[in-house]
């Protein structure tokens, strides 16, 4: 191939060529970066408004009372002390729970099933004990409650509508315990 530019055509072609590339490259650099720009400053904006709330929310509650708090965590504290109490006897002539269950569960037979006990603590010091189950007859119920009065410091109620039916009785007994 015939060269007919003359070499200085040539490189002024040639500089145009790399100023014409400078140009469109720097004018899409900086038009990426305008969008870029555009695009993200609401981003940015709410971030730091989020941000700002969030400053804001902390130093609300570190504003608040203290003793708000406190009130709540002393009632909830005093109300597991008050259950604690019942639970805990410093007496050593009075009967612990523990030992009123390790009784029950003592004289329970086969034909028994105990559901649910339910302790409470009477005024009068004395210890009332709800017991609820089935049993699976009569003579098996009245044994466990006979076996429960003949122990000391307990006396034990069963109703009589607990004795209507023969089998598969559905019973509450209730035990007090005295002190």
């Amino acid at each position: 191939m015939l060269n007919l530019l003359p070499n200085e055509e040539k490189i002024n072609i040639r500089k145009r060529y790399i100023a014409r590339f400078v140009l469109v490259s720097s004018t899409m650099f900086f038009l990426v970066v305008f969008m870029a720009i555009f695009f993200l400053f609401p981003i940015y904006y709410l971030s730091d408004a989020k941000h700002q709330a969030v400053l804001n929310r902390a130093e609300i509650i570190k504003s608040e009372e203290i003793s708000t708090g406190s009130d709540k965590f002393k009632e909830v504290i005093n109300l597991l002390n008050n259950k604690i109490s019942i639970l805990n006897t410093n007496n050593n002539d009075s009967v612990t729970p523990h030992e009123v269950i390790r009784i029950i569960t003592r004289h329970t037979s086969e034909k028994l099933k105990i559901k649910g006990i339910f302790y409470d603590k009477i005024e009068d010091g004395s210890i009332l004990i709800t017991l609820r189950g089935v049993s699976d007859d009569r003579e098996s119920l009245f044994s466990f409650v006979k076996t429960l009065e003949g122990e000391d410091k307990l006396s034990a109620n069963l109703p009589v509508s607990n004795l209507v039916k023969g089998q598969d009785i559905d019973f509450s007994i209730q035990v007090t315990v005295s002190n």
